[in-house]
């Protein structure tokens, strides 16, 4: 990181934000998509729970390497967290364009079909 509040990661440049505690916080890539915008092109969408404590591990490896044997894209949508019970649950929602790409996915990795969270502006 430079002294400008810029980080220099890989070739490409991020802009830092600072939150009013001070702390510093990576905003997105410019030029990079909002999960908000994935959603909409890539409105079939699998969403599955994160194991607490455990994250995904292998699977994540399994999942993404599912992708690239397949040729397609992965793609990332909003996360979402509500607390169960007393305890935190995340779930992670993998997009795809194609219906049939999304259930092959979900028979391979579970998870359920849902709707993107946002919606086209008519």
């Amino acid at each position: 990181m430079d002294g400008f509040g810029m980080c220099h990661c890989g070739g490409s440049v991020a802009k830092l934000a600072v939150a009013s505690t001070g702390e510093r916080l990576m905003a997105r890539y410019k030029g990079r998509s909002s999960s908000k915008a994935i959603e909409l092109d890539y409105p079939h969408i699998v969403e599955m729970a994160v194991p607490p404590s455990l994250g995904l591990g292998n699977r994540l490896n399994a999942m993404h390497d599912w992708h690239l044997a397949r040729g397609v894209d992965s793609h990332n949508g909003q996360g979402r967290r509500e607390e169960i019970d007393g305890e935190m649950c995340w779930y992670v929602r993998w997009c795809f364009a194609d219906a049939a790409i999304a259930d092959a996915f979900m028979a391979e990795f579970g998870g359920k079909l849902v709707k993107p969270l946002a919606s086209k502006k008519a």
